[in-house]
């Protein structure tokens, strides 16, 4: 259980009887994940947070997920100075916008961020997270291949899963 002091999100400090059920959490979370293509990558350097959309792919027990970067890349240097990172994956690919349908608005939305370690992977697993990656994207075989490109592997520590806006639970794999 996570303490009240290691919580950035007070909707995590409720009594247990109002949080959703884990199951449904865990349900949720694993669609979303299926779902998503894409996420944005948070990183940090310096002081200074950044975020670059990339193409994920993810282990079938959702512990690890994969993504591929240029090594001339500001995310690639910010991995190199620290392997904490975040990632979000959201549903407002599936909502029509708002000019569409007046009626939608944030609390029809979910969104996850995952918390975790990133590592540059080589030799077999650097191959085994490339035939992922190509599987899922299959546009990016080319780039995969150019020796400029690094391939990382994300562990999964935690997520916290947010719906209507501001209730949070958080999922481990």
């Amino acid at each position: 259980m996570v303490s009240e002091r290691d919580v950035d999100e007070p909707s995590l400090r409720q009594p247990a009887a109002q949080a959703p059920a884990p199951e449904d959490v865990a349900a949720r979370v694993e669609a979303l994940l299926r779902e998503s293509a894409y996420a944005v990558l948070c990183t940090q350097a310096e002081g200074q947070a950044y975020g670059s959309l990339m193409a994920v792919a993810l282990e079938p027990d959702l512990r690890r997920l994969y993504f591929a970067t240029p090594t001339t890349t500001r995310k690639f240097a910010n991995l190199s100075a620290s392997r904490d990172v975040a990632l979000v994956f959201d549903d407002r690919y599936q909502a029509p916008p708002p000019s569409q349908e007046p009626g939608l608005d944030l609390q029809d939305l979910s969104a996850l961020t995952i918390q975790g370690r990133a590592r540059r992977l080589e030799g077999p697993e650097r191959a085994e997270a490339a035939a992922a990656l190509e599987a899922r994207h299959p546009a990016l075989a080319a780039f995969l291949e150019a020796p400029s490109c690094a391939l990382f592997a994300v562990e999964v520590a935690r997520g916290f899963f947010v719906t209507r806006f501001q209730e949070v639970a958080e999922w481990r794999p």
